[in-house]
């Protein structure tokens, strides 16, 4: 009887230590990546983006619907920069002369919100998505001029 209970006791010690062992494990291997993730999207966002591409979908004006791809020159850019300390610049540049636009960002978790002196992004939070030197921003549908579809517009690190 004696050697049961013990045995009984070591069994219930050892599942006891390894519910523990299974609950740290759980717990360690359960936390998410999304700081990571938040930090790592606002790390990369940093520095200057040239537009690409835009495609535009679900228009008020189903004429404005369709894909560009773009190119910077000498006489047309479209550029957005993201500096460390929160800063945004846009620039457009087009027969020559260039217009900016500058504010300051935020991100959080997948979404991009900008404060700037004019509409840089239609003053809802734009999802971003960063992968390698490629940046996506993919704008909701909102009533306005320059909102009234739905956008993705898409980057490369750098350019001229």
């Amino acid at each position: 009887m004696i050697i049961s209970m013990l045995r009984n006791r070591q069994t219930l010690k050892g599942m006891t230590e390894r519910i523990c062992f299974f609950l740290v494990l759980t717990i360690l291997l359960s936390c998410s990546k999304d700081d990571e993730v938040i930090e790592n999207l606002s790390n990369q966002i940093i520095g200057s983006w040239s537009l690409t591409s835009q495609t535009k979908s679900e228009c008020a004006n189903p004429s404005e619907e369709g894909s560009e791809n773009f190119s910077c020159t000498a006489t047309w850019c479209f550029k957005r920069t993201f500096t460390s300390d929160g800063k945004y610049l846009l620039e457009d540049k087009s027969s020559g002369t260039t217009n900016t636009v500058s504010g300051t960002y935020t991100v959080t978790g997948n979404q991009l919100e900008i404060s700037a002196t004019a509409s840089a992004g239609c003053g809802v939070p734009i999802t971003i998505n960063v992968s390698g030197s490629t940046l996506t921003l993919s704008f909701s549908k909102v009533s306005g001029s320059d909102c009234n579809c739905k956008r993705v517009e898409v980057y490369k690190k750098g350019g001229n």
